[in-house]
C-alpha cells in the first residue's frame, strides 16, 4: 500500500482523537468552577437531603410532622431542591466562558470537517489500491479511515449542535 495511503489514514485518526481529548479538556478548564460548584451543590442536597428525613422522621414521632406533611408536603425534598439551586446560583457561567466555548467550538468543527474530507480520501485510496491489487493487504489503515469517517460526522454533528446553542446563549 502506499505510504502517503498510510500516512492520511493514521494522521486523520489521530487528528479526530485529539480534537476529542482537547474538547474535553478545554471544557474542563473553562467550566472547572462550575464543575466542582455542581459536585458540591450535590453533595449538600444530599446532606441537607438526609438531614432533613431525619428531622422529619423526628417530627412525626412528636406528632406535629403530620400537620407539616399535610402542609407542606414531603418537605425534604423542597429543602434539598431550594440548597441546590442556593448553592449553583454562586456559580453562572459568565459571558466570556460562553464566547470562549464558542470559539473552540467553532475551531473543532473546522478540524472534524477537515478530518472527515482526509478520512473520505484516504477511505478513497485505499479502495482504489485495493481493486487495483485484490492481494494487497490494507492491515489497520482502512479501520482508521473507517472510523475517522464515522468520528468526524458524529465530530461534526456535535460541534454543530453545541455551536448552535452557544450562539443562542450568547
Amino acid at each position: 500500500m502506499n505510504k502517503a495511503t498510510k500516512t492520511l489514514a493514521t494522521i486523520c485518526f489521530y487528528l479526530i482523537l485529539a480534537a476529542l481529548v482537547s474538547a474535553i479538556i478545554s471544557d474542563i478548564i473553562i467550566l472547572n468552577q462550575q464543575i466542582l460548584g455542581f459536585i458540591v451543590a450535590i453533595i449538600a442536597s444530599v446532606v441537607v437531603f438526609l438531614f432533613a428525613i431525619f428531622l422529619m422522621l423526628v417530627s412525626l414521632i412528636l406528632i406535629f410532622g403530620i400537620y407539616l406533611l399535610k402542609q407542606d408536603g414531603f418537605w425534604p425534598t423542597t429543602w434539598a431542591n431550594n440548597t441546590f439551586h442556593e448553592v449553583m446560583r454562586d456559580y453562572q457561567i459568565t459571558q466570556g466562558q460562553l464566547n470562549d466555548l464558542f470559539v473552540i467550538r467553532i475551531i473543532l468543527l473546522v478540524v472534524c470537517i477537515t478530518a472527515l474530507v482526509i478520512a473520505i480520501i484516504a477511505k478513497a485510496r485505499i479502495k482504489k489500491e485495493k481493486k487495483k491489487d485484490p492481494e494487497l493487504k490494507v492491515g489497520h489503515y482502512k479501520g482508521f479511515a473507517t472510523a475517522s469517517i464515522v468520528l468526524s460526522i458524529l465530530g461534526v454533528l456535535a460541534c454543530s449542535g453545541i455551536a448552535v446553542i452557544l450562539s443562542v446563549l450568547r
